[in-house]
């Protein structure tokens, strides 16, 4: 089995700073998982966490564009509650306090190798070889994932593979996680939200380990190998 964590910060560009760079990277830890006696029978755990790090001006922004929008309603329908203004931020723009929560245990879920293939992770191809796990990682160009990385494309004379022929898209092992074995791999990219014209930064990191059960300790350990694709984001 294959399990992932998958931890993802946004920001823009007001929070672009020494002060708040350190702030965002100790949300990056490895979290505790919830865990059950009835494992699924597909071989990718995935679990998931993610923080919005604005400013207070960011928010403020954020929260009358919602609000302008018609968005501040319907998420207060979705959830079910009206307890005032103080809702729509503490619910959308403001996770920070929930991702630095250590005694926090993260769900997750079970998916085929196929199903994690149909971009549930970003950039992440993953082959299943014997007892093994080969994990790739890809650029993917898009309005909403800049800047794109060229580069050496492993497949690129494979027939079989999406990445077939095309010769300018960085695709690469990252590295190859054998029974017991575990990996962490770092990357960044900006986007541009088409309603209002902001740029949102975004890092991810992905935790992986090849094991025969879970632990609700699993991703807190030292990892054997570490692939990043950081650049500066402008």
């Amino acid at each position: 089995m294959l399990a992932v964590q998958q931890i993802k910060i946004l920001w823009s560009k007001e929070s672009r700073n020494p002060e708040d760079s350190k702030k965002r990277n100790d949300l990056f830890f490895p979290s505790l998982i919830r865990i059950d006696n009835q494992q699924d029978q597909k071989e990718i755990f995935l679990t998931c966490k993610g923080s919005y790090y604005f400013s207070r001006s960011e928010r403020d922004f954020w929260y009358d564009y919602y609000k302008s929008q018609n968005l501040y309603r319907r998420s207060r329908k979705r959830h079910n509650t009206n307890p005032g203004d103080d809702f729509l931020k503490g619910t959308v723009f403001d996770k920070t306090d929930e991702a630095a929560d250590r005694t926090k245990r993260w769900d997750g879920l079970f998916y085929t190798v196929e199903e994690i293939n149909k971009n549930i992770i970003p950039c992440i191809r993953i082959q299943k070889e014997s007892n093994a796990y080969r994990i790739k990682w890809f650029s993917q160009g898009s309005l909403f994932m800049k800047p794109f990385r060229r580069g050496g494309n492993e497949d690129v004379n494979d027939p079989a593979s999406e990445f077939y022929k095309q010769f300018n898209t960085l695709n690469e092992t990252a590295f190859v996680l054998s029974d017991g074995q575990s990996g962490e791999i770092r990357f960044n990219y900006r986007s541009l939200d088409i309603h209002t014209g902001v740029h949102i930064c975004c890092e991810v990191r992905i935790y992986m380990v090849n094991t025969d059960h879970l632990t609700e300790d699993l991703f807190v350990r030292e990892y054997d190998y570490t692939y990043k694709q950081l650049v500066e984001l402008y």
